[in-house]
């Protein structure tokens, strides 16, 4: 008898188990289209489509609702449907559609049904594309949408992905906003490097703890900036620099003032950046600061250390002259830059940075076959430039 009682009270338990729900805070909007607040308890994927259990408050009982009593519901910060008429099974059914997003155009859905409305109500149907027609007459008043309608695919991700883009076309001259904004900016500037060479090679004690003199102006270079519509504020940054670096350093002897060291360290290098810029993304602004860091690849040509070594005697001048180069090398460099972009006219945007980097080298030469010598640069570049 006690098995059995106890069989018979997990038996009257069970349906209990089975058809609980978690109550949530929510609402549901009556049919003078108010919201009434409280608690909601919604069924489970079949029943959330027909009807809903709410209460007011802590002291009313949970009350049944379907999708002919009220015009819709929801768990506040999570989901809502509103009721709509559509056919099942070839008859005409008020129930209750999920609401997957809500701006110019409304998106609803039906288990694996997507339902769209603007100024009417339409079902978007996969076959034949049927709904990239009717994608296009929503968005027909957004330029360059066709493109991305035509590349999309039949899923409720990608349809709102596209609906929130519409919504952001409709702020900025109805032009579709692309996923990825590509920018090109070509720079030119000025470059002030400070440059030390430290080496144990007996030639080169002259140029230890000394920084050599600059005779670098040119620095050039052609960006790519690549952002997303989703965060315009932030941008990948790589390209190309380009900097003719010159340098050279004298040295007289302390005992015979005759005696001239001179070094020329002379090299073309190519840098590719690779940083992060994070700035202001409004155009309505005059100007639009931004700082951008991260590191640099350089690649170095045609590299050359001369050693020049003169002796004044009896009126007659000695010159011994020497290329020591054998290979140069350098690390990746780290990058700091600030600026300010700004609009010169409607169409022409341009911009001014401050840019910071250091690194290292190591150059190898034939005047010894132990010890090399290192390089320690701190450049500063002002650049100007124009984006395309």
């Amino acid at each position: 008898m006690r098995v059995f009682g106890l069989s018979l009270s997990l038996f009257l338990l069970l349906p209990l188990c089975l058809f609980s729900q978690a109550t949530k805070d929510g609402f549901i909007i009556v049919n003078n289209g108010q919201f009434k607040y409280g608690s909601i308890q919604i069924g489970n994927i079949d029943s959330q489509y027909t009807e809903c259990f709410f209460k007011e408050s802590s002291k009313s009982e949970f009350k049944k609702y379907t999708s002919n009593e009220i015009e819709g519901y929801g768990v506040i910060n999570e989901s809502k449907f509103v009721t709509r008429q559509i056919e099942i099974h070839s008859e005409s059914q008020k129930i209750f559609l999920k609401v997957e997003f809500e701006g110019l155009v409304k998106l609803y859905s039906y288990r694996n049904r997507i339902f769209a409305e603007e100024s009417s109500f339409v079902e978007l149907l996969e076959a034949n594309d049927v709904y990239k027609n009717n994608l296009s007459d929503l968005m027909k008043s957004c330029k360059n949408s066709a493109s991305a309608i035509k590349h999309s695919v039949f899923t409720t991700k990608s349809i709102i992905s596209l609906l929130k883009r519409y919504d952001q076309c409709s702020k900025t001259n109805f032009e579709l906003p692309k996923r990825i904004n590509i920018n090109l900016e070509a720079v030119a500037g000025v470059e002030y490097n400070s440059t030390q060479l430290t080496s144990h090679v007996p030639l080169f004690y002259f140029a230890n703890v000394r920084n050599l003199k600059d005779k670098t102006l040119l620095s050039t270079g052609i960006r790519v900036q690549i952002s997303s519509s989703r965060i315009k504020s932030l941008s990948f940054c790589t390209g190309l620099y380009y900097y003719q670096q010159q340098f050279y350093l004298l040295s007289a002897s302390q005992a015979n003032a005759s005696i001239i060291d001179k070094m020329n360290f002379n090299f073309n290098e190519f840098v590719v950046p690779i940083n992060l810029q994070y700035g202001s993304d409004n155009e309505k602004k005059k100007l639009r600061p931004y700082v951008r860091g991260g590191i640099s690849i350089p690649f170095v040509t045609n590299s050359s250390l001369t050693l020049e070594h003169s002796e004044e005697t009896n009126n007659v001048v000695y010159l011994d002259q020497y290329d020591a180069m054998k290979s140069f090398k350098e690390s990746i460099q780290i990058d700091v830059a600030g600026g300010v972009n700004f609009n010169v006219s409607k169409k022409i945007r341009s911009f001014v940075e401050l840019h910071f980097n250091t690194g290292k080298g190591e150059i190898v030469t034939n005047l010894s076959n132990t010890e090399t010598i290192e390089s320690k640069s701190k450049r500063f570049n002002i650049l100007v430039g124009i984006r395309f």
